[in-house]
């Protein structure tokens, strides 16, 4: 098990463009990968079926007007089997992180996938007026952006509503 060491969770946040994160999907394409949504009934979907609802969800967030017709949902249990070994992702709209007895996760697969995300993105940050009105305080979510997806996030109808200004163009 060269690949696996201390299995556990892994988590790397990011908002890249659709076609982006075909690239990230053709990753998978020989790996023997499964995608399931994590509903009870745990749904099969195929490349196509993820990259349209990944699509969706980075719409919702991009459309100069929100949708009141979606939530924006983006959960997929990714399982890829190489061997003897197995390993299971979750793509999802939000995660945590569970180190076990001081062990963090190590994954080759994992380890190239976030490495790829990586190469494409750089760390989100944009300002937001203060509550106190004391003028714009800079923001530092725990999330990476594509260069493509920070222009589309820039004219979008979250960033005009909040009046949101991003940094690092």
């Amino acid at each position: 098990m060269d690949k696996l060491k201390n299995s556990g969770f892994y988590k790397l946040k990011f908002f890249i463009t659709p076609e982006e994160f075909k690239s990230i999907l053709m990753l998978f394409e020989h790996k023997q990968v499964q995608f399931h949504r994590t509903d009870y009934a745990q749904t099969k979907h195929d490349y196509d079926q993820v990259y349209a609802a990944y699509e969706a969800f980075y719409q919702y967030f991009t459309e100069e007007e929100k949708r009141i017709d979606y939530h924006p949902f983006f959960v997929y249990s990714i399982s890829v089997s190489t061997g003897h070994e197995r390993s299971v992702f979750f793509i999802r709209n939000e995660g945590i992180p569970f180190p076990y007895y001081g062990q963090w996760s190590e994954d080759a697969f994992f380890n190239e996938v976030t490495n790829d995300i990586k190469k494409m993105t750089k760390p989100l940050r944009f300002s937001a007026h203060a509550a106190t009105g004391a003028g714009l305080q800079e923001q530092k979510p725990p999330v990476r952006i594509s260069k493509n997806a920070m222009t589309d996030l820039v004219n979008s109808w979250i960033f005009r509503k909040y009046k949101l200004i991003m940094n690092g163009k």
